[in-house]
């Protein structure tokens, strides 16, 4: 006998040992019990399955297809039911900054929240996308109160960041006012300017806007090989 079972009632050497070879079965009674059971069993297996898919064909999608997709993929990052989103954006509820990006990114069109809201099946059948739209149609102004949320969670991160780049602007046009070369170059090209148009309604000026010197570069010398800018950089170069 096994070793796993010597010594239990199983081990068939030992005395008072239990022997299945001593019953007999009427197999053709088993069959016709427990194979037509299984059947049944099996049936219901595959109702359950073909109700569950009849169920999932039967979901209502009234939006475009690629709309649909887009919002369904986004609306897998909330991990919240849309009548939940809805109630956060009705009452001004913080959300991170990211989810309510994506959030302006997948609103309802005027056109998508007018069919969703003309829709009276049962609510549950909608798809995914469409009870998403219908929950949020029911906010009134929600695209505003959406960007009206992203400015109240961003702002002071913004704010901070434009006072960086103000100060970057302010640090520079103060190195700009400060420098003699930039000034020298201002001199030149205004005394240049001024010698070219002589004569003329633009000669005899007092000064001109900073980014006219632009303008350095499209007045080509009459061999068309050299600009202005180059002739007043050779000049300012040879000055030292």
């Amino acid at each position: 006998a096994d070793a796993k079972v010597k010594g239990t009632v199983w081990d068939t050497q030992g005395s008072g040992e239990v022997d299945d070879n001593k019953v007999k079965l009427d197999v053709n009674e088993l069959e016709e019990l427990f194979a037509a059971n299984a059947s049944k069993v099996d049936e219901t297996e595959e109702k359950r399955a073909n109700a569950k898919s009849t169920a999932k064909k039967e979901l209502v999608t009234l939006v475009d297809p690629k709309t649909s997709n887009n919002t369904s993929i986004a609306l897998s990052r909330f991990r919240m039911a849309p009548e939940a989103i809805a109630s956060s954006l009705l009452k001004g509820e913080s959300l991170p900054a990211d989810l309510i990006a994506s959030l302006l990114a997948i609103l309802p069109t005027p056109e998508d929240a007018e069919l969703v809201q003309s829709y009276d099946g049962p609510k549950e059948m909608l798809g995914r996308a469409e009870a998403f739209f219908l929950a949020i149609a029911a906010v009134p102004r929600y695209t505003i109160r959406t960007k009206c949320l992203q400015t109240r969670i961003t702002f002071d991160e913004r704010a901070d960041e434009l006072e960086l780049k103000l100060k970057d602007v302010a640090a520079a046009a103060s190195e700009v006012r400060s420098s003699k070369a930039f000034k020298s170059v201002l001199e030149h090209a205004l005394a240049i300017g001024n010698y070219l148009n002589g004569g003329t309604s633009k000669g005899a000026a007092w000064g001109f806007k900073v980014d006219s010197l632009n303008k350095l570069i499209g007045t080509k010398t009459i061999d068309g090989k050299s600009t202005l800018l180059h002739y007043l950089a050779r000049k300012l170069a040879a000055m030292g």
